[in-house]
C-alpha cells in the first residue's frame, strides 16, 4: 500500500508555524505553490520531506542561530552549496548536522562548487563513526568557516549529503 502524503495550503502552514513556535519540526507533506516562502525562526532541528520550496533558505542561519540540524530531502545541489557558503561565511552558530538526502544522489561538483576544500583530517574509521555508515563509496572532504575557524567535514555519496560540524564534543566521542 502507499504511503499517503498530506497535501496543505501556504495559509494553512503558516498558520501553523506561526502558532506553535516549536524548536523541533519533522514535516511531511506536499505543498503545490511555488511562490509561497515561509522565513523559519527561532528553530533548533528542521527536518522536511516531499515539498521543501516553501522554506526560505536565504539567510536561515542568521535567524536560527541556535539551529542544530537540518535535514532536507531533494534539495538541488546548487542550493546546499549556498547552505554552505552560509555556514563558511556566517556567524558562529550551534549547527552539528546539515543532511540532505536526494534519491538520485548529488555529484561532488555542483555541492562544492567554489568552496575551498581540504583532505579530512578524520581517519577513515572516524568517518564511518560519525557518518554511521559501513561500506560506502563517496567523496570526504573538510571545509572551513571564515570567521572562528571550525572545521566541517562534508560526505558526499550516493543517497545524499551529509556534513557534521568536527567540534570538541564531536572528537570526544570518537
Amino acid at each position: 500500500m502507499a504511503q499517503q502524503v498530506l497535501h496543505i495550503t501556504p495559509e494553512y502552514l503558516q498558520f501553523v508555524l506561526n502558532a506553535t513556535k516549536a524548536k523541533e519540526y519533522y514535516m511531511d507533506f506536499k505543498m503545490d505553490d511555488l511562490k509561497f516562502k515561509y522565513q523559519l525562526r527561532d528553530c533548533e532541528f528542521l527536518h522536511v520531506r516531499s515539498s521543501i520550496q516553501w522554506l526560505d533558505r536565504h539567510g536561515i542561519f542568521q535567524r536560527n542561530p541556535q539551529m542544530k540540524e537540518l535535514h532536507l530531502e531533494e534539495l538541488p545541489g546548487e542550493q546546499i552549496n549556498d547552505l554552505l557558503k552560509q555556514w563558511i561565511n556566517g556567524q558562529v552558530i550551534d549547527l552539528e548536522v546539515l543532511g540532505f538526502f536526494n534519491c538520485r544522489g548529488y555529484p561532488n561538483e555542483v555541492i562544492l562548487d567554489g568552496i575551498v576544500t581540504m583532505e579530512t583530517r578524520l581517519t577513515e574509521q572516524q568517518v564511518r563513526r560519525i557518518f554511521e555508515f559501513r561500506n560506502d563509496v563517496g567523496t570526504t572532504v573538510d571545509i572551513q568557516r571564515k570567521i572562528d575557524g571550525q572545521l566541517a567535514t562534508v560526505h558526499i555519496n550516493q543517497s545524499g549529503c551529509l556534513v557534521r560540524m568536527c567540534n570538541e564534543k564531536l572528537l570526544a566521542l570518537l
